[in-house]
C-alpha cells in the first residue's frame, strides 16, 4: 500500500500554515524483551517535503499529525506534543465514526448499549438466539467499517457541514477518514486553559447536536494535542477484508480560512451556554428532543380500553423491529386477504421520542399511520387522556413526532385545475398545480433558484413561460438553506429587484417545516398563491428514508390544500439507482423515492453531460399527467438562465452513466481516480464501481504510472509510459 503524495500536498496547502511546524507520528516496530512490539515515532516537520521523505523511507502506509498549531520551542524535536505545547486552536473537528455491526443487524441497533451490557466474564451481548455464546460486539477501533456503515457517518457529516456553513458563513473542510468523516471548522483561538475548556464544551455541543443512530461522534478532538490521520495515507483498522476494506484517507472538501470563528462565535454555533464553557462534559440537555407523553404502560392501557369498547379490536404483545409493542388488528382489515391478527400490523412506542406509531405492511395500508389509526378506531378521547391538548403530535412509524400543522386562517377553496403555469393546448396538466407540493431538483450550481425566481416574477406579470400562459399569481419566497446576503447576491446577478420581491428567511425555532410555512402564510396579507421553499430536503430529518420524507410531504400537502397554494420546493442533486442507472426521470430526486411518488410537478436541472464546467443546462419538466418537456438553457451574460432552443427528449443526455462515458472519452491523457471524483461527486465505493464499469465496457483501461499509481487511459489514446 503506497501513500498518495498529491493528497498529502493538497492537505498541507489547504489546512496548514506555509511555515508551520507539526508533530507527525509514524508507526514503528521494535523488539522488547525478545518480543516484537508496535509503537510510534514522533518527528517535527515544517513542510510536506519532510513528511514525503519519511513516507519514501518507511514502509508504513499510515501517518498521523497534530490538528492545532504547535509551539515548537516548548518541546524537544522528537517528543510527542502535549496540550500545553500547543499555541493556537486552528480547527474545531467534528469526528463522525460509524458503529460496527454484524450483517443482518437492524439499522437502529444501538451497538454502544450492547457493549455496555457485557458480563464481567466478557461474554458478548446476545440479542438473537442465533448468536454464539462467545460473540463479542465489535469495538470501534478493532476493524474497518463496511460501505453502508461509512455512508451513515458521511450522511451525518453532510448535515453538520450544511449547518455550519449556513449558520456561520465559514467554509469547513471535510476529510474522508477511511471509515468515517471529519468536518473541520476554521477557528482562531489562542490556547489557554480557559479557552481550552470553552473549546471542549463546543465540541461536546456539536456531538449533542449531530448525534445519529449508528454513528458515534468522537469528542477526543477537543484535546489540543489530538492527532488525526493524514489524507493520502491509509486507515488500516483490523483485517483487510472484502466487506471491511482498508481505505485511503482523502481530503474531500479543502475549505478555506477566509473567515474564521473566535471562541464566542464557535460556542454560539454549538449552542453552548455560558455556564457550559467552564465544563467540558456532555452538551446541554436543552439540545435533546423533548419526550412525548406516551410510554409502554399507558399505551397498553389505551389498547385495553379500546378492546373493552370495541370487541372486534384485538391485540397481543409482540416485539417489533423498532421496539417492544403489540400486534394489533388493522382498522383497514376488511381490505386484507388474511383476517387473523398477525405481524403485518403493529403498534409500538418510540422510547427515545415518547410517541406512538402504527404500521401495517399490506401495500394498500401504506398511508395508514397513527393519526389514521386513531381516527378509524375512533379513540381520539382515549388519546387525549394521555396527551392532553387540542392537537397532540404523534408518530408515523419511524419513532418521530408527526408534523400536524395548525392553521389560524380559514380554509381557501379552489379548483383541481388551477396551475401556476397553464397546460399546453390539448393537455390536462400544467406546471405546479395549486393545492399541491411540487419540486425543482438539481445539484448545487445547476441553476434552481436562478430559474425559479425570475420564473415566478414573469408569471406574476402574466408573461408566457416556454409557450405556456400564466395567471398573474402572487408569490412568496421562503429561504431555508441560504442567508439573506446570499439571496442579495443571487438577486443582483440575475437582475431581480428585491424591493419588489416578497421573501422571508424561514425561522423555524423548533417548529416542523410544515408549521413554519403555515405560520408564514397566516401572517402574510394578501395571501400568496405560490410559495417557493428553498432547501426543502434540508428540512427533513433524513432525506433518504421514505417514512421521514413521507411524513414531511404529507404535512406540507395539508398546508398546500388548506391555503390552496402551490408549494414549490427545491431539493438536491439526483441520487437514484438500481444498479446505478436512472430508470425513471421522476426518480432522479435526491434521497428517498417518496419525493417523486408523492409530489406533483417535478423539474430537474442538470449541467450538460453531468459536467459542472458545462455551459448548458438541461431542464426537464415532468407533470404527473402530461408529457414531459425538455429545454436546453444557458447562463446569459447577466446571470439568468435563458433558453437555447427546445429539443426532443434524449434520455442519454441526462443519464449519469452516459455522461461518465463521454467525459472519459474526451480526456487527452490518463486520469486518476481523484480526478474522476472531482468531475463526478460520488462516494469512493461508487467511484470504484463506475471506473470498473468503464473498464468492462472498454471505454478505458487500467494502467500504472511511474510510481505505481493507478491511472485510467481512454482506449482511443496512444500514450506510452
Amino acid at each position: 500500500m503506497s501513500c498518495d503524495l498529491s493528497q498529502m500536498q493538497s492537505w498541507w496547502n489547504a489546512l496548514r500554515l506555509p511555515t508551520e511546524i507539526i508533530n507527525v507520528r509514524i508507526p514503528t516496530e521494535y523488539i522488547k524483551d525478545g518480543k516484537r512490539c508496535s509503537g510510534a515515532k514522533n518527528v517535527h516537520c515544517g513542510s510536506i517535503a519532510e513528511i514525503e521523505a519519511f513516507v519514501r523511507n518507511n514502509s508504513a502506509p499510515q501517518y498521523w499529525a497534530t490538528i492545532q498549531e504547535l509551539d515548537p520551542s516548548t518541546l524537544d524535536r522528537h517528543a510527542a506534543a502535549a496540550d500545553d505545547n500547543m499555541k493556537k486552536f486552528r480547527w474545531a473537528v467534528i469526528e463522525f465514526d460509524p458503529q460496527r455491526k454484524r450483517l443482518g443487524d437492524p439499522a437502529d441497533l444501538d451497538v454502544v448499549a450492547l457493549r455496555q451490557k457485557r458480563t464481567p466474564k466478557g461474554e458478548g451481548a446476545r440479542v438473537r438466539a442465533s448468536d454464539p455464546t462467545d460473540f463479542e460486539v465489535p469495538s470501534r477501533g478493532s476493524l474497518a467499517a463496511t460501505d453502508a456503515e461509512k455512508e451513515l457517518a458521511f450522511a451525518a457529516a453532510r448535515k453538520a457541514y450544511v449547518y455550519v456553513k449556513k449558520n456561520s458563513g465559514v467554509s469547513p473542510a471535510i476529510v474522508d477518514s477511511g471509515n468515517g468523516a471529519y468536518v473541520k471548522i476554521p477557528v482562531d483561538i489562542p490556547y489557554t486553559k480557559e479557552n481550552a475548556a470553552g473549546f471542549a464544551a463546543a465540541i461536546d455541543g456539536f456531538a449533542g447536536m449531530f448525534k445519529t443512530v449508528g454513528v458515534d461522534i468522537d469528542t477526543t478532538a477537543k484535546n489540543a494535542s489530538r492527532v488525526l490521520g493524514i489524507p493520502g495515507t491509509w486507515n488500516r483498522k483490523g483485517p483487510n477484508t472484502t466487506d471491511r476494506p482498508h481505505r485511503m484517507r482523502i481530503l474531500k472538501v479543502p475549505g478555506d480560512r477566509k473567515i474564521v470563528l473566535n471562541l464566542e462565535q464557535l460556542t454560539a454555533l454549538a449552542k453552548v451556554t455560558a455556564s457550559e464553557t467552564n465544563n467540558s462534559g456532555p452538551s446541554s440537555k436543552n439540545d435533546e428532543p423533548k419526550l412525548g407523553p406516551f410510554t409502554y404502560q399507558n399505551m397498553e392501557g389505551l389498547l385495553k380500553k379500546l378492546n373493552a369498547r370495541n370487541e372486534s379490536f384485538t391485540f397481543e404483545r409482540g416485539k417489533t423491529k423498532h421496539a417492544p409493542g403489540w400486534w394489533v388488528r388493522c382498522p383497514n382489515e376488511s381490505e386484507h386477504t388474511d383476517k387473523a391478527i398477525n405481524s403485518s400490523s403493529a403498534v409500538w412506542v418510540a422510547t427515545d421520542r415518547g410517541y406512538p406509531n402504527f404500521k401495517c405492511l399490506h401495500e394498500h395500508c401504506a398511508e395508514i399511520e397513527w393519526p389514521e389509526f386513531v381516527k378509524l378506531w375512533e379513540i381520539a378521547d382515549l388519546q387525549k387522556e394521555i396527551a392532553g391538548g387540542p392537537t397532540p403530535h404523534f408518530g408515523t412509524g419511524v419513532g418521530m413526532p408527526d408534523d400536524e400543522p395548525e392553521f389560524k386562517k380559514p380554509r381557501v377553496e379552489g379548483g383541481d385545475f388551477d396551475f401556476v403555469v397553464n397546460p399546453l393546448e390539448g393537455a390536462i396538466d400544467g406546471w405546479f398545480p395549486l393545492g399541491e407540493l411540487s419540486l425543482v431538483g438539481g445539484s448545487s450550481g445547476a441553476g434552481k433558484t436562478t430559474w425559479v425566481m425570475p420564473m415566478l416574477h414573469e408569471q406574476k406579470e402574466g408573461h408566457n413561460i416556454f409557450g405556456h400562459t400564466t395567471n398573474h399569481l402572487p408569490y412568496l419566497l421562503l429561504l431555508e438553506d441560504r442567508s439573506l446576503s446570499s439571496l442579495r447576491r443571487t438577486a443582483k446577478r440575475i437582475g431581480l429587484d428585491l424591493t419588489n420581491t416578497p421573501y422571508r428567511i424561514l425561522n423555524r425555532e423548533g417548529k416542523s417545516i410544515a408549521q413554519a410555512v403555515a405560520d408564514e402564510l397566516d401572517r402574510t396579507d394578501p395571501a400568496p398563491a405560490v410559495v417557493f421553499l428553498e432547501g426543502i430536503d434540508l428540512s427533513v430529518e433524513d432525506a433518504h428514508k421514505m417514512d421521514s420524507v413521507s411524513r414531511n410531504i404529507k404535512a406540507l400537502q395539508r398546508v398546500a390544500e388548506h391555503y390552496h397554494v402551490a408549494i414549490i420546493g427545491s431539493t438536491g442533486c439526483p441520487k437514484m439507482k438500481p444498479k446505478d442507472r436512472y430508470v425513471s426521470l421522476r426518480d432522479c430526486i435526491y434521497g428517498s423515492v417518496a419525493w417523486a411518488r408523492k409530489v406533483e410537478t417535478i423539474v430537474t436541472l442538470q449541467k450538460e453531460n453531468g459536467l459542472d464546467t458545462a455551459d448548458k443546462v438541461v431542464m426537464t419538466v415532468l407533470p404527473r399527467n402530461a408529457k414531459h418537456e425538455v429545454f436546453e438553457l444557458e447562463f446569459a451574460a447577466g446571470g439568468r438562465l435563458i433558453p437555447c432552443k427546445p429539443t426532443e427528449s434524449k434520455p442519454e443526455e441526462i443519464n449519469a452513466d452516459y455522461a461518465m462515458e463521454q467525459w472519459a472519452r474526451r480526456q487527452k491523457e490518463p486520469f486518476t481516480r481523484a480526478e474522476f471524483m472531482l468531475a463526478f461527486p460520488l462516494s469512493e465505493t461508487h467511484t470504484r464501481r463506475k471506473l470498473d464499469r468503464l473498464v468492462a465496457l472498454k471505454v478505458v483501461e487500467k494502467v500504472f504510472g511511474k510510481r505505481g499509481a493507478t491511472l485510467y487511459k481512454p482506449l482511443s489514446m496512444n500514450f506510452e509510459f
